[in-house]
């Protein structure tokens, strides 16, 4: 009885420490906060976008490089951001864009040395690109927050990785990863400290949202939070590079969603983007 209270005592204090600790987390830069805050506005324009980009010069000569990979070159080199929007599109851009910016956000972070900060990064563009595919093909409310619901949905991980180093330690070498092993060691799940960390950056509250509930979406028609669901089961049973365990049928995720037919159209459009991004991880 001893122990149990005990442990209940210790999780109840890491949980307490984890949720003080999210002001710990890194603030986005300049560049990045003016991007996620353009997310959803369909109005933005090639000029704006392409300002903001090119006021970070290492960020658009990623993306100058990006344009001109062989997913997406057209034969002649592409010398401008204004001209890489153009074949991109605003939202494609935009989004890569924030990816990078946010890989680099936590390249300064402190980290133990569990942690695999590349490992991080692919599983979250994976589940971005998945994502941003799988709400382009049903019906649904905020789909241009996909692809960063999708990028942004473990870093609740990442905070404990910061705040609780050797609780982090300790599930991640255990091999059993999971929401029984988190509520016992930690008092609360990695998906409820996205939502908080989320919140604290002040996200839409769709990608809040669906970061808090991607390993337990509501009931109902399909939201947000399904689409990660999704895409974070499809990214893991698609990529070698993101978590590891046994192989996986990806359609199985899509028939949620009443998309497994289109899985192997899916299968193909993440494989050339994702292989394509992840260069830059």
């Amino acid at each position: 009885m001893g122990t149990v209270l005990s442990s209940r005592r210790a999780a109840a204090e890491a949980r307490g420490i984890a949720l003080a600790s999210v002001d710990r987390m890194p603030v986005f830069s300049p560049v990045l906060g003016r991007l996620v805050a353009t997310l959803g506005d369909e109005t933005i324009s090639f000029t704006h976008l392409a300002a903001l980009i090119e006021k970070d010069t290492l960020l658009a000569g990623h993306l100058l490089r990006l344009v001109n990979s062989a997913i997406y070159s057209r034969g002649r080199e592409v010398t401008s951001v204004p001209r890489a929007i153009s074949i991109l599109g605003v939202t494609r851009l935009r989004n890569f864009a924030v990816s990078l910016l946010v890989a680099r956000m936590w390249s300064r972070v402190r980290l133990p040395q569990s942690f695999s900060l590349a490992r991080f990064n692919l599983h979250g563009v994976a589940t971005a690109i998945a994502a941003d595919l799988l709400a382009q093909r049903i019906p649904l409310e905020y789909y241009e927050g996909a692809f960063a619901a999708g990028l942004l949905h473990d870093v609740g991980k990442a905070l404990v990785a910061v705040s609780l180093p050797e609780e982090y330690d300790l599930l991640a070498r255990s091999g059993a990863w999971d929401a029984g092993m988190e509520e016992e060691v930690l008092g609360v799940t990695h998906a409820e400290l996205s939502r908080q960390v989320l919140e604290h950056w002040r996200l839409p509250p769709p990608i809040c949202q669906a970061a808090g509930e991607h390993h337990t979406p509501p009931s109902g028609p399909p939201s947000l939070a399904h689409i990660i669901h999704a895409a974070n089961s499809f990214a893991n049973a698609t990529s070698a590079a993101t978590e590891a365990g046994a192989p996986m049928d990806p359609a199985a995720f899509l028939a949620p969603l009443g998309i497994q037919n289109q899985c192997e159209s899916i299968q193909s459009s993440f494989a050339a983007e994702f292989d394509t991004l992840r260069q830059f991880f």
